[in-house]
């Protein structure tokens, strides 16, 4: 049983992150948890001496009922607990905590290409979800709704495990095609003999396109294979902060954030 972390603001962005989650796992047996952050900069100490009502009612309580409110309503709809959690802590601990707590398997998280404020992706939030939280994470752009991926990107570089990657996916990989592009800048390497050996020798069953890329950055890599193909998820393997820098060198936050058309996982 999976127990999945889903992350909300109230925003819309972050309800369709869980709509698009719980349809992708409406067959399988899950636990989920929501979990509101109040930020710490939220309040000072004059504004709780001044304010009416416990502290416990100025911190948290207004937010716990909208949240048990916005649980039960993807109770009604998909026939499952949600379990609504409130924390007055630095976004990053709470998710660490939480996640340690519950055992959490799979991190979800929302994001508007197009905003403005900072909890735009890449920006903020995000950014260091990726960095700090080693649990795996799911990245649902606003508006995406669910269907089940026929094609899954799968973009390495030279230092990456593939077989890491492959099985610390949630996405299925018997009912869609993998593409796993590897990107190589030595080309006296031995990588693509040793991957073609582990697919064939562990990975049989899954339907692969695999293809060794030599001195290419991987940003472009990736830019091309979004542009060219019906990519429907992406799985990155960050081991290092290097390999997210390098992905997206030269890019702008806003140019990154409007070219993430599609769901992206992160794994660790």
């Amino acid at each position: 049983m999976k127990n999945i972390l889903f992350l909300t603001d109230f925003s819309d962005g972050a309800k369709n992150a869980i709509e698009y989650t719980s349809t992708m796992y409406a067959e399988e047996e899950t636990n989920y948890f929501v979990l509101f952050v109040n930020k710490v900069s939220n309040y000072t100490m004059s504004s709780l001496i001044t304010s009416q009502g416990s502290v416990y009612q100025n911190l948290i309580g207004g937010n716990k009922q909208k949240l048990i409110y916005l649980c039960k309503q993807f109770e009604e709809r998909y026939h499952k607990t949600y379990a609504p959690i409130v924390d007055y802590d630095t976004f990053i601990e709470a998710v660490k905590q939480i996640s340690k707590l519950h055992n959490i398997n799979l991190v979800v998280t929302g994001f508007n290409g197009t905003s403005n404020t900072e909890e735009t992706i890449f920006g903020s939030n995000t950014l260091k979800l990726i960095r700090n939280i080693k649990t795996p994470l799911l990245i649902v752009p606003d508006h995406i709704s669910y269907t089940a991926p026929k094609k899954v990107l799968y973009l390495l570089d030279e230092k990456d495990d593939l077989a890491l990657m492959l099985n610390g996916s949630v996405l299925s990989k018997e009912e869609n095609e993998t593409v796993i592009i590897r990107v190589i800048n030595n080309q006296n390497s031995q990588l693509k003999e040793l991957d073609k050996a582990l697919l064939n020798d562990q990975f049989s069953t899954i339907n692969n396109t695999y293809t060794v890329v030599y001195d290419i950055s991987l940003q472009h890599v990736k830019s091309y294979i979004m542009q060219t193909q019906n990519i429907d998820s992406t799985v990155l393997l960050v081991q290092d902060e290097n390999f997210f820098t390098r992905l997206f060198q030269n890019n702008t936050t806003t140019k990154i954030s409007k070219s993430l058309k599609k769901p992206l996982m992160i794994l660790h």
